[in-house]
């Protein structure tokens, strides 16, 4: 993002402590007044990295868009959180999510779920939330502007790896443009890929992907 020719001119970095009401308050760091949406990337899967700020910081940020009347925030979460057990239930690497959940993850677990749960709790007369459960953020993976959803868990699979960039496309749609209201989503890549081994998926750009499609049709 930081690449982008206009990123110091629309965009205003602030450093705040999310777990401070204070801080977080219109009073405080965090002015939420003539805001239109909020994206929350709290959210933290990976073990022993990182501080787990998803539940107490998400709070703070819904008092903030209370006394601001903001309504619509966008918060990433993760696959294999509340409703979505088992997680990947086409891919044997579900499994092997579950079992982390349940041991070394414990942590981030309860964090994030604990986040979503807040956010269900929330009235719907002043919160419009969408919790977004990606599947897979490959490090290296080609952004290709395009993201699928799975629509039906146990009918519909997805590709297991993709962009953060194309997350982050859904997000601000998302969140300017809501066609998701108060509920949950799992998000992934093509699902053409969706058996793919994770050093594949993802890897290829969407033309050769689609070149590659079409050498296997003509075959």
């Amino acid at each position: 993002m930081k690449q982008s020719p206009n990123f110091d001119e629309k965009v205003e970095l602030i450093a705040v402590d999310v777990t401070d009401a204070e801080e977080m308050s219109n009073s405080g760091k965090v002015d939420l007044r003539g805001v239109d949406a909020v994206i929350s990337g709290l959210g933290n899967r990976q073990m022993f990295i990182g501080d787990r700020v998803a539940r107490k910081g998400t709070k703070n940020i819904v008092m903030a868009m209370r006394d601001a009347a903001v309504q619509r925030i966008v918060a990433m979460s993760s696959m294999g959180v509340n409703d979505d057990k088992p997680c990947m239930e086409w891919r044997s690497e579900g499994k092997f999510m579950a079992a982390l959940f349940k041991t070394v993850s414990r942590r981030e677990y309860k964090d994030i779920a604990g986040m979503e749960k807040d956010l269900a709790a929330t009235d719907a007369s002043d919160i419009n939330y969408l919790l977004v459960r990606p599947v897979g953020l490959g490090e290296e993976c080609v952004p290709r502007d395009e993201f699928f959803i799975q629509k039906k868990k146990f009918d519909d699979v997805l590709g297991p790896n993709m962009a953060k960039m194309d997350v982050g496309k859904f997000l601000v749609e998302e969140a300017l443009d809501p066609t998701f209201e108060r509920r949950a989503v799992v998000i992934g890549a093509d699902p053409a890929e969706a058996n793919a081994s994770f050093a594949v998926a993802g890897m290829a750009r969407k033309e050769e992907k689609e070149e590659d499609g079409a050498a296997v049709d003509e075959t």
